[in-house]
């Protein structure tokens, strides 16, 4: 795999690293923030259509960025796999903890 193609692959895997937990948060602050929700749905009819194009929206701009840095060049399918993994686990924890104390 080329140089390129490695840094694409961790750029966009660090991106969703970022992304799922960003994710989270933005869920919560919804959840707490009345205005924040009906200034979303406001936006694009419904808070979750928002919710959904700024998150795909910044993990692109994100993947893009991270893309252009060198740090894919010693990486391994592991890698992605983990901070796939980590990003879902740790968002998928601030979520249940949100939701379980509220």
């Amino acid at each position: 795999m080329s140089a390129a193609n490695r840094n694409t692959i961790a750029g966009f895997g660090l991106s969703f690293l970022i992304m799922s937990i960003v994710s989270a948060v933005v869920v919560i602050l919804k959840e707490e923030n009345g205005a924040l929700m009906a200034w979303m749905k406001a936006l694009m009819g419904h808070h979750w259509v928002t919710h959904g194009a700024f998150v795909i929206v910044l993990f692109i701009i994100l993947g893009e960025l991270f893309s252009r840095l060198p740090i894919g060049k010693d990486w391994t399918e592991k890698h992605l796999i983990l901070m796939v993994l980590a990003g879902t686990i740790i968002s998928g924890i601030i979520l249940g903890g949100f939701f379980l104390l509220e």
